[in-house]
């Protein structure tokens, strides 16, 4: 099963809401690991919604962390790099073949 918990901007509440949805669903026996795609504004080595998302299963899975406090459309674009859907899958896929959550 894959639930996704999307909103309308930054700061509504999506990873709040996916840490509880995340430690609900671990308490309860099931398997659950939280994936963030790609987070901007990261200074350091894991961005804030990347630790919380980890913090509530133990598994860290592999976000694309961008300096730039922007859109990661507009990051990608200006680095002529390109941020998909598919990109971003595959490297989870990647992971999730090497880890304990599949």
């Amino acid at each position: 099963m894959i639930i996704a918990v999307v909103g309308t901007g930054t700061g509504v509440g999506k990873t709040h809401v996916a840490t509880a949805l995340l430690t609900a669903l671990r308490a309860r026996g099931q398997a659950a690991v939280g994936w963030k795609p790609v987070e901007s504004g990261v200074t350091g080595a894991q961005g804030e919604d990347e630790r919380l998302l980890a913090l509530a299963t133990g598994e860290v899975t592999p976000t694309l962390r961008l300096r730039a406090d922007s859109s990661p459309s507009i990051v990608a674009s200006a680095r002529e790099s390109s941020v998909t859907p598919a990109s971003r899958a595959a490297r989870l896929g990647a992971s999730a073949a090497r880890s304990r959550w599949t």
